[in-house]
C-alpha cells in the first residue's frame, strides 16, 4: 500500500524556483523523461493542495488548454468539490492507474486514467481523473480531461463517461445518457430507442434519419467515444442543455435536451470534421427538433 503524505517541500519547491503552477505544469509535460507515476503524483498532490486551501485557480491548473475551453462549467464542479471535502487532510493510499496508447498516422498520445482515495481527519474520498501526458497530433489536449470527487463507500462502483471538466451531481443526466447509448446494440428494438427521444424529434425527424440513427447508435462503442462536453444555456427563460461528443476523432455527435420533456433528447446531428479542423470551424446544434447527418454517415461508410 503506497502511503504519501503531501509535505513542505513540495510548497517550497514554487517558492524557492519563482514559477507558477501553470509554468510548473508545461515544464513537467515538456521532459522527456516524465513517467507515469510522476504524472499521477503531481496530480494527486495538486488537487489535494486546492482542496486544503480552496483554491480554484490551483485547481484549474491541472486541466487541458482545450478541456478550458469546452467547460464552461469547471467552476461548478470545483465548488461542488470544495462543498463535499471535509476535514484535514491525512494521507493518499490506494493509488491505482491505467493507460492507453494509440499510434494513428503521425500522430501519436497516451492517456491516463488514475484513481486514489484521499483520507483526511473525518471522510476517506475516491478521486479519479483522465490525463493525457502526451498528444502529438493536439498540444492543446495535454492535461487533465475530466475529474470527479465522491465519498467512499464501501462496495460501491461508479463509472463516469469522459466530459471536460469536473463532474457534479447535474451532470448525472449526460452520464446515464451516454451510457444509455453504449447498452444499445442490433438486439435493441426500435421501442427501446424511441424512449431515449422526445415526441417532437420522433415526429419532426425523417423515417430515413431515424433508422440511420439507430443503426449508428447500435453500433457506438466506447472505444469510439473520445470525449464529450456540455453547454448550459437558455431559451425563453427555461435552461437549455446542449452536449457535444467526439465520435472517433473524425466526428462530433451533437444532442440536446427538450426543454419540456426535459428526460428525453429534441435534436440530434452528426458532423464530420475534416482533418486539420475543428469544432470551432463547424455549426455543430441544430435550429428545432429532429436528427440530421446520419444518413450522410451511412452513406459514407458504405464508400
Amino acid at each position: 500500500m503506497e502511503r504519501r503524505i503531501i509535505c513542505l517541500c513540495f510548497i517550497l519547491t514554487f517558492c524557492l524556483t519563482g514559477c507558477s503552477i501553470p509554468d510548473m505544469r508545461v515544464l513537467q509535460l515538456n521532459q522527456s523523461s516524465k513517467t507515469e507515476a510522476e504524472s499521477i503524483k503531481y496530480i494527486e498532490d495538486t488537487v489535494v493542495q486546492a482542496l486544503e486551501t480552496k483554491d480554484v485557480e490551483l485547481l484549474k491548473s491541472v486541466f487541458s488548454e482545450q478541456a478550458l475551453e469546452r467547460a464552461n462549467d469547471i467552476e461548478l464542479g470545483i465548488e461542488y468539490m470544495f462543498d463535499i471535502y471535509e476535514g484535514d487532510f491525512v494521507e493518499i493510499t490506494h493509488s491505482n492507474h491505467s493507460a492507453d496508447e494509440h499510434i494513428e498516422r503521425n500522430n501519436s498520445w497516451t492517456c491516463i486514467y488514475g484513481q486514489c482515495h484521499i483520507e483526511t481527519s473525518q471522510k476517506v474520498y475516491v478521486l479519479s481523473w483522465s490525463d493525457w501526458i502526451k498528444h502529438t497530433g493536439n498540444p492543446s489536449a495535454v492535461g487533465v480531461y475530466d475529474m470527479n470527487l465522491r465519498e467512499y463507500k464501501e462496495g460501491e462502483y461508479y463509472s463516469y463517461m469522459d466530459i471536460a471538466g469536473v463532474n457534479y451531481p447535474k451532470r448525472d443526466q449526460i452520464h446515464n445518457t451516454l451510457r444509455n447509448f453504449l447498452d444499445i446494440s442490433s438486439d435493441t428494438s426500435d421501442e427501446e430507442i424511441c424512449s431515449l427521444f422526445s415526441e417532437k424529434l420522433l415526429a419532426n425527424a425523417s423515417d430515413a434519419e431515424k433508422e440511420k440513427l439507430y443503426w449508428f447508435l447500435s453500433r457506438l462503442r466506447l472505444a469510439n467515444m473520445k470525449g464529450a462536453w456540455v453547454n448550459y444555456g437558455e431559451v425563453e427563460g427555461q435552461k437549455k442543455t446542449d452536449v457535444y461528443l467526439e465520435v472517433s476523432g473524425s466526428y462530433i455527435l451533437y444532442f440536446s435536451y427538450d426543454l419540456e420533456e426535459t428526460d428525453k433528447i429534441s435534436a440530434m446531428k452528426l458532423t464530420r470534421i475534416q482533418e486539420g479542423k475543428t469544432e470551432k470551424d463547424y455549426v455543430l446544434e441544430m435550429d428545432g427538433y429532429g436528427a440530421e447527418g446520419f444518413v450522410e454517415f451511412y452513406e459514407e461508410q458504405k464508400e
